[in-house]
């Protein structure tokens, strides 16, 4: 009788911790989440990475464009006078 009391009271023990060990997990992100989040981090730099690049060659094309009405306003003013 005396062996099953302590053997009662240390089962109740042990549902006590691991339902506390439980709870106290229950605020930690689960391991998927966080794998989902890094794969969507780095989708989302190569998405930046991309547009900063489209931007740097639109520049470029505009500046180029920019250029040559200017050297076309610059030669046809010359020749009309």
């Amino acid at each position: 009788m005396l062996f099953a009391q302590a053997e009662l009271v240390s089962e109740s023990r042990l549902k006590k911790k691991l339902a506390q060990a439980g709870s106290d997990s229950g605020g930690m992100p689960q391991i998927l989440d966080y794998v989902q989040q890094k794969a969507e981090m780095y989708e989302l730099e190569a998405t930046l990475s991309n547009w900063e690049r489209k931007v740097e060659i639109a520049e470029m094309a505009s500046k180029k464009a920019k250029a040559a009405a200017r050297k076309n306003k610059g030669g046809t003013a010359g020749t009309q006078a």
